[in-house]
């Protein structure tokens, strides 16, 4: 699978096949498909099952801010924390935009 290469040079996440191998351990880890039946064991006073869940869920959540932050490339050029005009206002050469 060749990288698509964006017009600043830059790579997006979707063509970076580690980010949805890792996206697909971790939604794999998420369901406890995997454990076998019995009685659960309590772990925090939870069953186990329970806590490998949020544990998984909770990797998602922090693996998609990690990608989001480091490479993400902003559709309209500004640099990270750089605030964008609010909507409906003028523009540098005059035009009232879209």
């Amino acid at each position: 699978m060749r990288r698509v290469i964006e017009e600043a040079g830059l790579v997006e996440p979707r063509s970076r096949p580690w980010i949805w191998l890792v996206y697909v351990l971790l939604f794999g880890a998420s369901v406890p498909w995997y454990l076998p039946a019995g009685p659960p064991v309590l772990w925090f006073g939870l069953p186990h099952w329970v806590v490998i869940s949020l544990c998984a869920s909770l990797g998602v959540a922090v693996f998609t801010a990690y990608v989001i932050k480091r490479y993400w490339s902003e559709a309209d050029g500004e640099p990270d924390g750089a605030p964008s005009p609010p909507r409906g206002a003028a523009h540098r050469d005059g035009d009232a935009g879209p």
